[in-house]
């Protein structure tokens, strides 16, 4: 949770997923173009909705990534003068608001209660003229708190008349009858994003290879995939970066299922210029122990890895048997100091001072999930801690 004026803020979410071992990210700013993806609404849907919209969309769609993006629009940035000026005219914007981003997970420690957070935040009380409230994963607040977490948002909205809210979620997040009742009273306007088509597919694939690998073969792989029936698969934003990125390394694209290019993904971006043998042993460790962190995060019904968990992985580790010789069990620093790494080189966590402290969660709901379920497949649990790592 930020106020969006701050520079140290605005760093934060600036950034897509760095490329491993390079030191180069590119700009959200510069790779996100508006799009007609949304069900229910025209183009212009911030001036055709009212004040407050909610955000529905599957895994991987892109929710978080709209969100941010409007949030640094709404954070008047000189820089982004040109592209700000595109998502203005395409989405209806008006640049008077002043943004908060909130990832609703991290209302865990204030019991998912909006008016704990407003106790605890000076920032939010004193903010300045018109305020708009991004906030992110309303799925993410447990079944039975989401209504009474909208009956506080409420009661705080009706102190600012020109305030706005965005909400964004899986659909799950905003089912049962006393949510639907509360949104509704709330004046919510629904939006629903849409798959991508295959023209939208090939024009930000296009747009997106420009900016990692320009040359023409990268183009035609792309057509070829959507052309040959893999289009499916490239239809949510999520999938279709993993997929750009492999394009642009030079890397096989044939696959079989998500789950094979998802792990191809992950491998690539651990492995960085380890090859061969050494590879597979150093990403099958990897793997190991990021899913132990995912199975750790879930098990605890939270979003992030505190000290609390991370010696329970420390413990658990001591039992496993590792494949490469980079990797051992070790202390708390240690373990740290290897998340740390795996932060700051490839997106796939998010490092403590962008997760609000000493804690790791991950960016994309969607990696701890399939972290979680690698560890199901591959990891032996015995006893309370204990577990045996099983051939991939």
């Amino acid at each position: 949770m930020g106020f969006m004026e701050k520079d140290s803020i605005y760093e934060s979410i600036k950034y897509v997923i760095p490329d491993p071992f390079e030191g180069e990210r590119y700009e959200l700013v510069k790779i996100f173009y508006p799009m007609d993806i949304f069900d229910g609404w025209g183009w212009r849907f911030f001036s055709e909705c009212g004040k407050n919209i909610v955000i529905k969309g599957d895994a991987g769609s892109g929710k978080t990534t709209l969100l941010k993006r409007l949030c640094i629009f709404f954070m008047h940035k000189e820089e982004n003068a040109y592209e700000d000026e595109i998502l203005k005219e395409k989405y209806g914007l008006t640049p008077e608001y002043t943004p908060l981003f909130i990832k609703l997970r991290r209302l865990k420690k204030y019991g998912y209660s909006f008016d704990a957070l407003l106790k605890d935040s000076c920032e939010i009380r004193s903010m300045p003229g018109k305020i708009i409230l991004l906030l992110d994963g309303m799925d993410e607040i447990p079944d039975e708190r989401r209504e009474g977490f909208l009956r506080e948002l409420y009661g705080f909205q009706r102190k600012y008349d020109d305030m706005r809210i965005v909400i964004s979620g899986r659909f799950v997040g905003f089912e049962g009858a006393g949510v639907k009742a509360k949104l509704s009273e709330m004046g919510f306007d629904e939006m629903k994003i849409r798959p991508l088509t295959d023209d939208q597919i090939y024009e930000y694939g296009c747009r997106r290879l420009n900016l990692m690998a320009e040359n023409e073969q990268s183009y035609a792989v792309l057509k070829n995939l959507i052309n040959g029936g893999a289009s499916d698969f490239l239809r949510k934003p999520l999938s279709l970066e993993i997929i750009l990125r492999r394009i642009s390394e030079g890397e096989d694209v044939t696959f079989t299922d998500r789950n094979g290019i998802f792990r191809e993904m992950i491998t690539g971006l651990i492995g960085g210029r380890e090859s061969g043998e050494a590879r597979e042993c150093l990403c099958r460790d990897s793997l190991n122990i990021l899913g132990l962190l995912a199975f750790f995060v879930v098990d605890s019904d939270g979003m992030w890895a505190d000290d609390g968990i991370l010696k329970k992985m420390i413990d658990a580790i001591r039992d496993m048997t590792f494949c490469s010789d980079k990797m051992k069990p070790g202390n708390m620093e240690e373990l740290k100091a290897f998340l740390d790494g795996v932060a700051q080189n490839t997106g796939l966590l998010e490092e403590p001072v962008e997760a609000g402290g000493d804690v790791y969660g991950f960016p994309i709901r969607a990696y701890m999930e399939y972290l979680c379920a690698y560890a199901c497949c591959n990891l032996s649990f015995r006893g309370k801690n204990g577990l045996d790592p099983l051939p991939v």
